[in-house]
């Protein structure tokens, strides 16, 4: 059985902002000497409250400190089979107000550019799009066309909004195309460091106030922003990464709607991708990340794989390596989804679905 991964990174620390964390732990964390006695440090005596993301970014700068890309996906390519894809996201971390980043996004896509080249089997590269970088088209047309690219990543979390008005070129482009774009839409992972008098415009609510970076992404990455451009650029792919997220997938196995007003009630993400993707065909999901995290979902998993309207654009990912910091192993938590779902089930989003949305 032939596997595609639909979402890991191999970006490395050099390609990470030197503010990223706190302290200037980045570069601390570079240093060998001292990255492991750090780490146990921060996790263990630091009174720090967000445990999940601190874990999290120590861990990826554990796994790619002075590596390569080269090293990160040898090291997913392990968990396995050796026939298995991976479609590789890129991360242009640059616009999100964390200070430099030691190695640009020309020296990420270079590095993966020959790893494609030698392994044209094995990696699917996305480019990752940000609005704010000069000329952004023009780079996506070169990777796209000169150097076969198969897709574009966007993370409106770093700081700008999916609706943004220098990102239309690229959706007119990928719609023509044929070019899928994967975006993150989860409340978790990476955030802008700080929220610009401009980001306050919201392109649905109107103003909104300006609160902590972190709580004030969540806007960013909603999934309603996507409704006008999925009305917009009908014929576009777009997969909403995560599934909403774990905990919007907490927060609809645990908290009850209203039955006498069940449209005043509070939909979790997940819901609203549903909704999203049975008003759009081209709209897909997948379960990165999510899946991974517990167990506990696999029963809805399975249900809404059974579901017509939506279950032939549902897919399988993983985001390695930002998984690792959970307890079980990439290999370990793979094999418990493939069980959960059975072959068929799994098949179809590990194959099928993904072709569909690369378009082979």
């Amino acid at each position: 059985m032939d596997f595609i991964n639909c979402h890991i990174h191999t970006f490395t620390i050099d390609h990470v902002p030197n503010r990223f964390l706190p302290f200037h732990l980045v570069k601390l964390l570079r240093l060998k000497i001292v990255r492991k006695p750090l780490g146990w440090l921060l996790r263990t005596v630091l009174p720090f409250t967000d445990r999940d993301l601190l874990d999290r970014y120590i861990n990826f700068i554990e796994i790619t400190a002075n590596k390569n890309q080269r090293h990160t996906l040898n090291r997913v390519r392990s968990y396995y089979p050796l026939n298995t894809r991976f479609i590789v996201l890129t991360m242009d971390m640059k616009y999100m107000r964390a200070g430099k980043v030691k190695e640009d996004l020309d020296s990420q896509l270079e590095e993966l550019l020959k790893l494609y080249q030698e392994f044209p089997d094995t990696i699917i590269p996305f480019i990752a799009v940000d609005p704010r970088r000069e000329n952004i088209l023009e780079l996506v047309k070169k990777y796209i066309e000169e150097h076969n690219f198969k897709g574009i990543k966007i993370y409106p979390r770093l700081g700008f909004y999916p609706n943004d008005k220098r990102l239309e070129p690229i959706y007119k482009y990928a719609q023509e195309q044929k070019i899928p774009i994967l975006s993150h839409c989860a409340r978790g992972g990476v955030f802008t460091k700080k929220i610009t008098h401009n980001m306050l415009d919201h392109p649905w609510r109107g103003r909104v106030k300006k609160i902590k970076a972190k709580h004030f992404s969540h806007y960013f990455t909603e999934p309603m922003n996507y409704k006008s451009i999925l009305k917009d650029f009908p014929d576009l792919k777009i997969c909403l990464a995560h599934f909403g997220g774990y905990d919007e997938w907490d927060a609809f196995l645990e908290n009850a709607w209203d039955p006498e007003n069940p449209d005043l009630s509070k939909k979790s993400w997940m819901s609203e991708i549903i909704d999203l993707m049975k008003e759009h065909p081209n709209l897909y999901t997948d379960i990165s990340y999510t899946a991974f995290h517990s167990s506990r979902y696999f029963p809805l998993m399975s249900v809404l794989l059974d579901d017509t309207e939506i279950k032939d654009r549902i897919m399988f990912g993983s985001d390695y390596y930002m998984i690792e910091r959970e307890k079980e192993s990439e290999r370990e938590m793979a094999l418990k989804v493939r069980y959960a779902l059975g072959e068929e089930k799994f098949k179809m989003i590990s194959g099928i679905n993904i072709k569909n949305f690369i378009g082979e």
